[in-house]
């Protein structure tokens, strides 16, 4: 891991919590990156979600990341 970064992260939480933070980090993107392939396969699978569908999500949950 680069030194700044390091630098970063410990001024953020300290020495003691240091590989805390990064083993959630590191556990949040497995998340990220497995539900991304759960998506791929459904999408493959079904194919994409239709665009009206997608305009309703937007409409009942406003600030979703693709609205």
């Amino acid at each position: 891991m680069p030194d700044e970064l390091v630098r970063q992260v410990r001024d953020r939480v300290g020495r003691n919590q240091f590989s805390h933070y990064v083993n959630d980090a590191v556990a949040e993107r497995l998340r990220h990156d497995l539900l991304s392939e759960l998506i791929a396969e459904l999408e493959t699978e079904h194919g994409q979600v239709p665009d009206e569908i997608r305009a309703e999500t937007s409409r009942l949950w406003p600030g979703d990341a693709d609205g």
